[in-house]
């Protein structure tokens, strides 16, 4: 995961210079927060809408909002073994479970 945000980062950066849009989708909280370390409006965040009782995607953009991973939530209702859930939070950690 650190070799791929590490690299995720670099290449951010490049981004940077002039050129035409460049779209890039993640789940790592450490590239979402380019956006916040660069002034200029170099980098922005979006999402597509996620209908939390339907579990399934609006498809209406976001703009300016962050994305989230539903993984979990989703693994659990196609009914994964919910001790294989619950070892998938333990292993992100608190606060780090969406």
């Amino acid at each position: 995961r650190r070799a791929g945000v590490s690299g995720g980062r670099g290449g951010g950066s490049s981004f940077q210079q002039p050129a035409g849009l460049t779209l890039a989708t993640t789940h790592h909280g450490e590239l979402k927060a380019l956006k916040y370390e660069h002034e200029g409006g170099v980098f922005e965040n979006a999402a597509v809408e996620f209908d939390e009782v339907a579990l399934a995607p609006t498809y209406r953009l976001l703009w300016g909002v962050p994305g989230r991973s539903r993984a979990l939530q989703i693994a659990e209702r196609f009914g994964l073994d919910p001790a294989v859930v619950a070892d998938a939070r333990a292993a992100l950690g608190e606060g780090r479970v969406t």
